[in-house]
């Protein structure tokens, strides 16, 4: 039985090659590749893709971000790994020089042992050449959802390269 299912499977497969080959069968729709946020950098459209250095409320805190030409990016805060300090998410171009981004991280006890809940940040930037500023929107949710605490701010960032 199974040298005949075998045998069967095998045949179907050349023959679906042959009408394949001769476009008899209608090729199958194909999904639209995902449209990459607009990277461009050109003398009037500064891009936010690579890898930057952002300072937030002045100082207090900063990270290491880099953005994607996908339209994804991550952050890596200056809070300790063990207690929750990535973040990931996405970003759009909202016209020529602003981007908006969504992230998501998770947060833990202060010993980094216990998922305590996940924090989301919003941010708004306005892109020139050499860097970005902006505002950002903090929010830390405990595991059901509950908000714990939320803060919003300012940020500044510089552009990171081999050449600094």
């Amino acid at each position: 039985m199974k040298k005949v299912l075998v045998a069967i499977s095998a045949a179907s497969v050349l023959i679906i090659s042959g009408f394949e080959s001769r476009g008899l069968l209608a090729a199958a729709p194909q999904a639209s590749p995902p449209q990459p946020a607009k990277a461009q950098d050109t003398q009037d459209q500064p891009s936010i893709v690579g890898t930057w250095l952002a300072s937030y409320d002045g100082g207090f805190r900063k990270a290491l971000v880099q953005w994607h030409k996908d339209g994804t990016g991550s952050q890596f805060l200056n809070f300790a790994a063990k207690t929750g300090n990535a973040l990931m998410g996405d970003w759009k171009m909202v016209d020529d020089q602003t981007v908006s981004a969504f992230l998501i991280g998770w947060s833990y006890d202060d010993n980094g042992d216990t998922l305590t809940g996940y924090f989301t940040k919003v941010e708004t930037v306005v892109l020139t050449h050499d860097g970005y500023s902006g505002h950002f929107h903090v929010t830390f949710y405990d595991l059901q959802g509950n908000v714990i605490f939320d803060h919003e701010g300012t940020l500044t960032a510089t552009r990171v390269s081999a050449d600094q």
